[in-house]
């Protein structure tokens, strides 16, 4: 009996210091789940005091820094939009300019009992070289504080101001500011207490973390109240058990149910692990898995006469500000971009990061009702600039949309509806939302036949190519053609290019198809003799590392001459380019191949750009033409890029002459060329031949006629 009572001992001893160590555990865990929340918040509030003094860097008159305009570009947007409590302007000398609290102005007397932390703050900012953040501990000001230098932008006339101006707020040691750590810590269990105790070596129920305090660096301590449940059990049972040994069994017993306390704390632990697990580690959102879960609740628990919004959207112009500012730009403004999502979509339904630039949000439970509104707020918060590094970024959002149950009665069939409409929102030009609808459904499936038939053509030559003249707007002689694609549908008959080449851009289709147009144009322009051929290229080739290389293999492997080849890229594909693009164009014109602008003027470039590209020929666009002589507008256009580009050297092309009238326009305006069915539709190879021979010929005959004359009526 002995030796099981020894035996029942050890193993009691065993457990309860197993028991008290788990306590010691929970109290790590615990400190550094603050830890992580202080570094993160501390964050926060410089990003958002970041934010707000981007505002005040742009001023140029420090004397306009008034209350007025200090309660509505700190106090208030701080207090409302954030949280942070109380919010100061602090000049270097340590003169509190401004105070704020709860996005009211501070009275003189409430300013001066926290003046003197202030200025020992505005000191250690002054001596510093970046924004600090951290915690105080001076009477009023007990709570995470911040602090921003200001740098505005001086007058010209003005010397530069002598230690600066410092931006701080303050978000109090409250309740509100604790909420993310969860129901695990009591209400204001938070306070900060003087001197220094060793890390978790607090007494009396409480844990804490020793800091240092951020004014004037003196030892401080973070306490708040903490469960000890074990400790607390062996307190209330050791008197029992020192004096009724004999109930050794119930200590026993009452050890396991203590046991069986922690295995409950143990999975409310592993519980909060699954929620990080479930949410997305850049931005805080619902990851994909967490989203489609509560879709699919969501939408199976819909009531009679409720509805789900389900938004997909995806930012424009965010891949260009990654690429050229580098992927920490590109966080920073994903977390921005984020916050407003959900604070735009409010407690009312939930936000998803999917990955890179797509968000996904549903609104319930008036989904349809609310939706209008959403999507224009929505595309307002995210067009908003963006500070990043002292710049401001811009970025728009294409927004698709559906509604269950009145367009699917399942979560993924809304998804699926709902990109559908982003796929229409994004072919629109960007910027812009789209609410789902049947037929654009009845359009993916018509692009998804277009796509394996396309691919189907191009396996069985169902393409062909038209010539159409170029010609010299003085002698109408003709100095080139322009290779035009054309599809001959087994079932449709002949398609222009608009019908089918959209769609092959969004595949790969679109290359093997440039391939086939480059390598045939200038097998059958072999046929022209010295005349150039232009062929057209897709935005996606452009883009292309090896587009370059691929050309000139054509090249050479058709025998083509490179200084008849005339590549025609858009204007809209060339401007935002980068320098790979740049490098490659170069390459070719080294090589003597010819560069064209095409449909000039209908984007957003100007000769100063293309004057950064090797281009050789701008072809003004057709639009332009079709109005000479019916707008006056039109004619000063089409003559003011006609003599800008003779002024840089550029030849001058113009689209859609079909008029006697528009030509006698280009001729006195200077322009060099024209293209037109004034002198002939697209032809077959044949007989763009035979047009060739016979403009020849006319030539030939017009000189030898001018001749004649000359010699019976010598000068």
């Amino acid at each position: 009996m002995a030796a099981i009572v020894v035996v029942a001992a050890g193993l009691l001893v065993f457990l309860i210091a197993a028991a008290l160590r788990a306590d010691d555990v929970s109290a790590n865990r615990e400190r550094e789940m603050v830890r992580a929340f202080l570094r993160a918040h501390a964050t926060h509030m410089l990003q958002a005091l970041k934010t707000a003094a981007g505002g005040a860097e742009a001023t140029t008159d420090l004397t306009g820094l008034n209350a007025r305009w200090f309660l509505h570009t700190f106090g208030q947007p701080l207090n409302d939009n954030y949280g942070f409590e109380q919010s100061f302007l602090v000049d270097s000398g340590g003169r509190v300019l401004h105070g704020a609290s709860l996005g009211r102005m501070l009275t003189p007397e409430e300013v001066e009992k926290v003046r003197p932390a202030l200025a020992e703050l505005a000191r250690q900012a002054t001596s510093s070289k970046q924004a600090e953040t951290g915690l105080l501990a001076h009477g009023a000001l007990t709570g995470v504080a911040a602090v921003q230098k200001l740098s505005p932008k001086p007058q010209a006339d003005a010397a530069p101001e002598e230690g600066g101006l410092f931006a701080v707020t303050v978000d109090l040691l409250d309740d509100n500011l604790f909420n993310g750590l969860g129901a695990a810590f009591r209400s204001g269990a938070f306070k900060l207490v003087e001197g220094k105790v060793s890390e978790g070596n607090v007494e009396g129920g409480h844990n804490g973390l020793p800091m240092d305090d951020l004014a004037d660096g003196h030892p401080i301590m973070l306490t708040w109240t903490t469960e000890r449940p074990v400790r607390t059990l062996l307190a209330r049972i050791a008197p029992p058990v020192a004096v009724l040994s004999s109930i050794l069994f119930l200590m026993c017993a009452a050890f396991l149910v203590q046991a069986r306390r922690t295995a409950t704390a143990l999975g409310a632990s592993e519980a909060r692990a699954l929620v990080q697990a479930s949410h997305d580690a850049l931005t805080g959102l619902a990851n994909r898995g967490h989203f489609i879960a509560a879709l699919e609740r969501t939408v199976a628990g819909l009531r009679d006469g409720e509805t789900l919004a389900l938004m997909y959207v995806d930012l424009d112009g965010f891949k260009d500000i990654n690429d050229t500012l580098g992927h920490a730009a590109g966080d920073v403004l994903l977390c921005e971009v984020a916050q407003r999502l959900r604070a735009c979509l409010g407690s009312d339904g939930l936000v998803a990061r999917f990955g890179g630039d797509e968000f996904v949000l549903m609104a319930t439970p008036n989904g349809l009702e609310r939706l209008p509104g959403l999507l224009d707020a929505l595309l307002n918060c995210v067009r908003q600039p963006i500070a990043v590094d002292g710049a401001d970024l811009l970025v728009g959002a294409s927004i698709g949309s559906a509604v269950a149950p009145i367009d699917a009665g399942t979560g993924a069939e809304l998804m699926r509806l709902a990109d559908i409409a982003l796929y229409r929102a994004k072919s629109d030009g960007r910027g812009g939302s789209v609410r789902f609808e049947p037929f654009l459904e009845r359009e993916v499936r018509q692009r998804r036949n277009i796509e394996m038939e396309l691919a189907e053509a191009i396996a069985t030559d169902q393409f062909a190519l038209v010539f159409q003249p170029q010609v010299e707007v003085e002698s109408e002689r003709i100095v080139g053609f322009e290779a035009l694609l054309r599809w001959d549908h087994p079932r449709r008959g002949r398609l222009m290019p608009a019908d089918f080449l959209p769609i092959a851009e969004g595949t790969q289709l679109i290359t093997r198809i440039d391939n086939w147009v480059l390598r045939n144009a200038c097998l059958q322009a072999r046929a022209f003799g010295d005349v150039t051929v232009a062929v057209n290229m897709s935005p996606v080739n452009l883009r292309n590392p090896q587009m370059s290389d691929k050309v000139l293999a054509t090249l050479e492997e058709t025998g083509f001459d490179p200084n008849r080849l005339e590549l025609e890229i858009t204007e809209s594909a060339i401007i935002g380019s980068g320098s790979t693009v740049n490098e490659a164009l170069t390459r070719l014109r080294a090589q003597g191949v010819r560069l064209a602008l095409d449909d000039f003027g209908t984007g957003h470039a100007s000769l100063v750009h293309v004057r950064r590209f090797p281009i050789t020929k701008i072809k003004i666009d057709r639009s332009f033409i079709a109005n000479l002589g019916v707008e006056r507008d039109a004619a000063a256009i089409v003559e003011y890029v006609v003599r800008l580009g003779r002024s840089l050297g550029i030849t001058l092309t113009a689209e859609g002459v079909e008029t006697r009238e528009q030509l006698r326009f280009l001729r006195a305006f200077g322009a060099q060329q024209a293209q037109g069915f004034l002198f002939s539709p697209p032809l077959p190879l044949a007989a763009a031949v035979a047009l060739l021979e016979q403009n020849r010929a006319l030539l030939s005959a017009s000189r030898r006629g001018a001749g004649r004359d000359g010699a019976r009526h010598p000068t």
